[in-house]
């Protein structure tokens, strides 16, 4: 069944690695109940931009690195890099959340 409910984050994205499997659960129980996550995540060009993060992890291989937002937590966001952008750009989610769920009441 499809999300009825729709929760909005707006945060700078950056969690560490421990926080990553919690939120991959909470957003598995929150699409069990209904509700489709989507993060707004608010990000600044340059270097310590999450898109140009990578993310460590050691493994049996020896190290592996790899893009931050490659293993991402949430599989739902926008990435935001200018701040004065996001009125417009929550209101284009939120008209496509609107029209997606009218033509699935109109099927």
């Amino acid at each position: 069944a499809a999300p009825r409910q729709l929760l909005l984050i707006v945060s700078d994205g950056r969690f560490d690695a421990s926080s990553r499997s919690a939120l991959r659960r909470r957003q598995r129980d929150a699409a069990d109940a209904g509700v489709a996550v989507v993060l707004l995540l608010l990000d600044q060009p340059g270097r310590d931009s999450v898109l140009e993060m990578k993310s460590v992890t050691f493994g049996s291989g020896g190290v592996e690195v790899a893009p931050y937002l490659d293993d991402y937590p949430l599989p739902c966001y926008v990435v935001l890099r200018d701040v004065s952008a996001l009125p417009e750009t929550l209101a284009a989610a939120l008209k496509q959340w609107f029209e997606f769920h009218a033509d699935r009441g109109m099927a």
